[in-house]
């Protein structure tokens, strides 16, 4: 055993884990360990090697699955359900090319382009007029989509389009 660099030992405060590996720079609180528990491989941080294994950042079932942890995100999967998420108030992102393109808020409202949800569904087009597009597979199924606004059309409105059919089916102007 040394206070500095590799420490393998048996665990003998815990009759679940076979051994630990501890990667040490010798201060008390700093050590980064890998260690056996139950037949799952933990990697933790912040432990203090022959005292302690630290915190739990990540845990490699005996099955295969995988759980991540910060003091912000969850990751992985548990009992076939798949798990991505905060631990504390904080939004979840997703980002493309480096720009954040949804938010699921707080509260569950889920933006797409916007970083600020206001309802359950807001999605904003900084480009322009703001689209849904609803589609299937089933033989008899249309295309249709909602849109913001209409061509043509001063202050908004709001339009249902028939896409296979290059054709409005309701549209409301800014008077109603």
């Amino acid at each position: 055993n040394s206070a500095n660099g590799l420490n393998l030992a048996e665990d003998t405060d815990n009759n679940t884990r076979s051994a630990r590996l501890f990667f040490s720079n010798g201060t008390a609180g700093q050590s980064v360990t890998l260690r056996n528990e139950a037949g799952n491989m933990l990697f933790a941080t912040g432990g203090t090697p022959n005292n302690s294994s630290g915190t739990e950042r990540m845990n490699i079932t005996s099955i295969g699955d995988i759980l991540a942890k910060t003091a912000d995100a969850r990751i992985g999967s548990n009992v076939g359900a798949v798990e991505y998420g905060t631990s504390t108030s904080n939004s979840v992102r997703f980002y493309s090319n480096n720009t954040e393109r949804m938010r699921i808020d707080s509260g569950g409202n889920v933006g797409i382009g916007t970083s600020s949800p206001q309802t359950e569904l807001h999605v904003h087009d900084s480009a322009g007029l703001a689209q849904i597009r609803l589609s299937g597979t089933a033989s008899d199924a249309d295309t249709f989509q909602l849109g913001q606004g209409t061509t043509g059309v001063t202050n908004g409105g709001f339009t249902i389009r028939d896409v296979e059919a290059s054709a409005d089916r309701l549209v409301i102007n800014s008077s109603g």
